[in-house]
């Protein structure tokens, strides 16, 4: 992904030289994907790896040696803010948004960035604390008050954000089996048995109801008795509300 995005970086400029129909702003938003595409690489990264080796050269066939993650966040930090403005708010086509770099999306991942370095940087954090807090000023009063890119969607529209490209989405990985997205063969399971583990019924080898249901005490300590919540009505199946017999995890959409 890094290379692929470097490679992208440098030859659209060379595209550009020979096919006049690409403009200078073009080129600019292109190689603004790039760099967010890179940085949030190298933000995954380092969050698993710590120091992993870093460039920016397109082609790069050199063993390189590890690099800090701390220094590798401050060279995305700087490539981000250096591109950020040639990347729109939103997209007009509606397929583009949230699924292509946007502006809001750059503006995110800085924020993740200066938020991953003020945990390690000794005595640098105030500085970060506000570098991300101005970035949240700016995502909020420009992108969503001022141009109306973003919004925060009521609870009765929270489908539209698990369908994807919602007005609420500042970057998502679109994945789909119809298109032959990566879909784990247990994808089913992987959720509430390793993630919610304690937590849901199991169902052994029956099929006829969800294997992603919770036990009823658990959405009793989620959802208590008595206090109002939009969330059971727009989220849940009332039929299987809290039955516990293996539907009560269905979600009504």
């Amino acid at each position: 992904m890094i290379q692929s995005s470097n490679i992208l970086y440098e030859n659209v400029l060379r595209l550009a030289e020979n096919d006049k129909s690409i403009s200078p702003a073009i080129v600019k938003h292109y190689q603004a994907e790039a760099v967010f595409m890179r940085c949030l690489t190298y933000f995954f990264m380092i969050r698993l790896y710590g120091n992993v080796p870093y460039f920016t050269n397109a082609y790069n066939d050199k063993p390189l040696p590890r690099t800090s993650h701390i220094e590798i966040a401050k060279m995305c930090l700087k490539d981000l803010a250096a591109v950020k403005n040639d990347l729109p708010w939103t997209y007009d086509e509606p397929a583009n948004r949230g699924v292509r770099a946007m502006r809001g999306s750059v503006v995110a991942l800085m924020m993740h960035f200066n938020m991953w370095a003020a945990g390690f940087d000794t005595g640098n954090e105030q500085k970060y604390y506000q570098q991300a807090d101005e970035l949240g000023d700016e995502l909020t009063q420009q992108g969503e008050q001022q141009n109306k890119a973003y919004e925060l969607l009521p609870i009765n529209r929270i489908k539209e954000i698990f369908q994807g490209r919602s007005r609420e989405s500042l970057f998502e990985i679109s994945n789909s089996v119809n298109y032959q997205g990566f879909v784990p063969a247990n994808s089913r399971k992987m959720i509430p048995f390793y993630v919610l583990d304690g937590y849901t019924v199991r169902l052994n080898q029956d099929r006829e109801n969800s294997e992603m249901a919770y036990i009823p005490q658990y959405i009793e300590k989620l959802y208590p008795e008595g206090e109002p919540d939009g969330r059971i009505a727009e989220w849940f199946d009332e039929a299987n509300w809290k039955t516990g017999n293996g539907n009560s995890a269905f979600i009504s959409s």
